[in-house]
């Protein structure tokens, strides 16, 4: 910078001497010219700032989470048990079904024989045949049941005077022997009335001519 100024200087000197010598020559006035000059300032740099701005971030909690996981049991099947084929039974004949023969309903009528006070002598069941009468029943389970059986007359004209101990007469003038056929006392001869398939028929010893039997 101070080159600079003793430079202009000088060539303002030498400037003013060559105008001095061509005009009126005037009396050599020395002058001395400070020239100001402002100094010169760099310009100086405006100062870099950096700023590092770092985000604050507030942490997240950790979420503990604790799963429970319960454990499975293990089941497995258990082992099949190795079966050895079961042999197959020896075929055998089928035997066959005798279905045994119906028996054969026997017809038959039924035969009681009552004596006084209702007390029951014995009863029995005879085969049925046909056209058989009260007096033939009679007999036949006379026989069955080891009794003795009096009778009178014969046929149509039969009369039953006694069975066993109890005979006509013996216990009053009313005292006797009566019959009934399905529950109801018939009047005729035992030798008249025939019976029916399963009929049922009783002999009753009475003391008042039928009224208590």
């Amino acid at each position: 910078m101070n080159r600079v100024l003793i430079l202009l200087l000088l060539l303002l000197c030498a400037g003013c001497s060559q105008v001095a010598r061509q005009e009126v020559p005037s009396p050599t006035v020395t002058a001395t010219v400070t020239p100001s000059i402002a100094p010169t300032i760099a310009p100086t740099a405006a100062p870099t700032v950096t700023m590092t701005v770092t985000p604050t971030v507030a942490p997240i909690p950790a979420v503990s989470q604790t799963t429970q996981v319960t454990p499975t049991p293990d089941v497995s099947p258990p082992p099949t048990p190795q079966q050895t084929p079961a042999t197959p039974p020896p075929k055998t004949s089928p035997v066959p079904t005798v279905s045994p023969s119906p028996t054969p309903e026997v017809a038959a009528v039924t035969v009681a024989i009552i004596g006084p006070d209702k007390v029951d002598i014995g009863s029995t069941t005879v085969s049925f045949t046909e056209d058989m009468t009260a007096l033939a029943a009679l007999q036949v389970a006379c026989d069955e049941l080891g009794l003795v059986a009096e009778v009178r007359g014969k046929g149509r004209f039969s009369y039953l005077v006694s069975i066993g101990d109890y005979k006509e007469f013996a216990n009053g003038a009313q005292s006797g022997w009566v019959y009934k056929v399905n529950g109801t006392v018939v009047s005729t001869g035992i030798g008249m009335t025939k019976l029916q398939e399963g009929d049922a028929l009783e002999f009753c010893y009475t003391l008042t001519l039928g009224e208590d039997v």
